[in-house]
């Protein structure tokens, strides 16, 4: 399920949240168990050098049980990347989401 578009220049280190707060009304106390995140590969026909948890920033983090966060870095003026964001619960659900990341010098 694609859920949002991302903007950032090249040099910018940035993150988002997704919010399962919803997924998880009325599953009886269901929660995040782990996140992942992965960048597909030919983006747009660019170079796939979009990276995630760069530095020394964890690709994904749990703010709390049931919102996650993911980090972003460089990539190539131009291109549009997909970050597919996979996440499973403790009771074995699991749901996976897509990001657009476009980069675009300003």
């Amino acid at each position: 399920m694609s859920i949002g578009t991302v903007k950032k220049q090249p040099a910018e280190v940035i993150d988002f949240d997704i919010d399962y707060s919803e997924y998880f009304d009325g599953v009886g106390g269901d929660t995040i168990s782990t996140v992942t995140a992965a960048v597909a590969s030919g983006n747009d026909g660019g170079a796939d050098d979009l990276v995630l948890g760069p530095g020394t920033l964890p690709e994904t983090a749990l703010v709390n049980t049931t919102r996650a966060k993911v980090w972003i870095g460089d990539g190539a003026n131009g291109t549009t990347y997909k970050v597919t964001v996979t996440m499973t619960a403790t009771a074995g659900r699991v749901r996976e989401h897509d990001v657009r990341v476009i980069v675009r010098e300003q």
